[in-house]
């Protein structure tokens, strides 16, 4: 590629950190794009995410950059992430991998139009109860709103509505709860699709060792590879836990699709802060230090501890309490110890994941993904 030449667009994130090495070069992100003699000389091209005919992609413009760093570059956080030499894998039958399903939803909706109906979850702060629109009848909605008990300031208003936003910028993904709108009056309130395949936390009431491992490892995967999107466009969880994971029905051979709802709805919850609204199966240690600044790497903790649910149903015994130092928590157990037919090679990815310190996790969830793709064996 030229200077002269367009921007390229990548379908996604994910894709775009899986296809091309990526680094930085003063600060800022960049592909390495091409190498000229060893290592010496890189053509870099300086991104930016942008929105791109509805979908988030990645805008690659050419620059140029003199860095044998550039060429291989060598992240500290990232020393123990490399790949195993001989890894295990787990068999994925291609035929169980189900193809997304666009949702048929309104483009936008005001709270008088929606007709409410039965409860369907709630929490401390929230619940959320089945809607319709007579616009569009085939449309299956959810409705969140804040609970009326006279308790409500004005900034736990305004967060929720901002959560709201938050959400919609990356409810375009297919492994994402689609938001189709959200206002203030009467109460707070977020629309977004319902999916009727139940919670990750319900389908683990029922497996007392974790769901089957091949499946266990592709929703992992899925929500890495989600996390990795999200990420580039700013976006943070800070609450991913198996409630938080919903599926949508597909066709019988197949598994359900995951999707992750809740983007950004914690920091209503909590006020940004609060260790006492944190869930402490899934809170990284940072979450209980009020003055540890959050980033992608919370996220990833918690993806460490749906993983290890997901393989052994458990939850895992890292979890730090308030007051307690990263020095004072441990790893947990070893998956393969608690289910001896789980490959040992998932171990090392669940301990990296679930280190204590963030420095020590891996550096981006695209690693994550990888290293999870790496467990499984697609030969059909």
């Amino acid at each position: 590629m030229t200077d002269d030449e367009p921007p390229q667009f990548v379908t996604t994130t994910g894709q775009f950190s899986r296809d091309f090495e990526t680094t930085t070069v003063e600060s800022e992100p960049v592909l390495v794009h091409s190498l000229e003699g060893e290592g010496g000389r890189a053509v870099v091209g300086v991104y930016s995410t942008e929105i791109y005919e509805g979908e988030c992609h990645l805008a690659v413009g050419i620059d140029e950059a003199v860095s044998q760093q550039t060429a291989e570059p060598q992240d500290p956080d990232t020393a123990a992430n490399d790949e195993p030499d001989t890894p295990t894998t787990v068999a994925r039958p291609a035929e169980r991998v189900p193809e997304p399903v666009e949702p048929s939803l309104p483009e936008s909706v005001t709270y008088s139009e929606l007709t409410i109906g039965e409860r369907i979850g709630d929490g401390g702060f929230a619940e959320v109860r089945a809607a319709t629109v007579e616009s569009e009848p085939d449309a299956a909605l959810a409705v969140k709103r804040l609970s009326d008990e006279g308790t409500l300031t004005g900034a736990t208003i305004d967060r929720f509505v901002e959560a709201g936003k938050l959400w919609a910028q990356c409810d375009d993904h297919r492994h994402v709860v689609s938001v189709v709108d959200w206002g203030k009056v009467p109460r707070p309130w977020i629309a977004m699709e319902r999916l009727t395949g139940g919670d990750l936390r319900q389908r683990l009431r029922d497996a007392d060792d974790g769901l089957a491992i091949d499946e266990g490892l592709w929703i992992a995967s899925v929500l890495a590879e989600t996390l990795a999107d999200v990420h580039h466009l700013g976006v943070r969880h800070f609450d991913l836990r198996a409630e938080n994971v919903l599926f949508a029905p597909t066709p019988e051979a197949a598994w359900d699709l995951p999707k992750i709802g809740d983007w950004g709805v914690a920091k209503t919850q909590r006020g940004g802060s609060d260790p006492a609204a944190l869930d402490p199966r899934y809170a990284a240690p940072e979450q209980f230090e009020s003055d540890r600044e959050l980033d992608h790497r919370t996220d990833i903790y918690q993806l460490g501890a749906v993983l290890y649910e997901l393989l052994t149903g458990r939850v895992p015994t890292a979890t730090g309490a308030e007051g307690e130092s990263v020095a004072e928590r441990s790893l947990p157990t070893p998956p393969s110890e608690l289910r001896p037919e789980l490959p040992s090679s998932v171990d090392e990815v669940v301990q990296t994941a679930l280190a204590p310190a963030p420095s020590e996790r891996y550096s981006r969830a695209v690693y994550l993904a990888d290293a999870l793709d790496d467990l499984v064996d697609d030969t059909p």
